[in-house]
């Protein structure tokens, strides 16, 4: 057999057209009373209410402000999961993220309520968060505080987008505990 059989004629590789699929844009809100009731513009008493609201989707064509969300989770490529959310008693933003599930730094309490996964860890505090189609999920709470010295509780979550897969989302089912 000879050696030249196998070999690849000397041709340049074929450079194929790269194709960016729209990503959608996320937002996140606290509406009182209903997912879709007012939006939290004063100081919240402890037992009142709350709707944490993510809401992801493409600009709508006839107007560029990303406000302006054309929600498409019908024939959307991406569905949506919150994760690794935790709360904090002081502002946190400018600190590192750790892993730890309570802990105190710079008189701060940060406790993680929802796992990597989605699911909540004291579901007597935060029950899990529902999904209202691929791109849409609400956490219903009642306003509570951790720390009597400092009132104010802050909320941060992650929002991972997962490509659907045979137009199915694959989010992580949360066990009842």
């Amino acid at each position: 057999m000879d050696s030249s059989e196998n070999e690849m004629p000397d041709k340049k590789p074929i450079e194929l057209p790269v194709s960016r699929f729209a990503e959608p844009e996320c937002s996140y809100e606290v509406h009182l009373d209903s997912a879709d009731g007012p939006l939290v513009d004063r100081k919240i008493t402890i037992g009142e209410q709350l709707f944490h609201r993510w809401e992801c989707g493409y600009e709508a064509e006839h107007n560029k402000e990303p406000s302006s969300f054309k929600n498409s989770s019908d024939n959307s490529l991406y569905c949506m999961m919150v994760h690794s959310c935790t709360i904090s008693s002081g502002n946190q933003s400018g600190q590192r993220r750790h892993r730890r599930r309570h802990r105190r730094q710079n008189e701060f309490v940060v406790l993680e309520i929802v796992d990597e996964f989605g699911c909540s860890i004291y579901t007597n505090i935060t029950p899990e968060i529902h999904y209202l189609g691929d791109l849409r999920a609400v956490l219903e709470v009642q306003a509570f505080a951790l720390d009597y010295d400092q009132p104010a509780v802050f909320f941060k979550c992650n929002v991972r987008l997962l490509l659907k897969i045979n137009g199915r989302c694959r989010r992580p089912n949360c066990i009842k505990k």
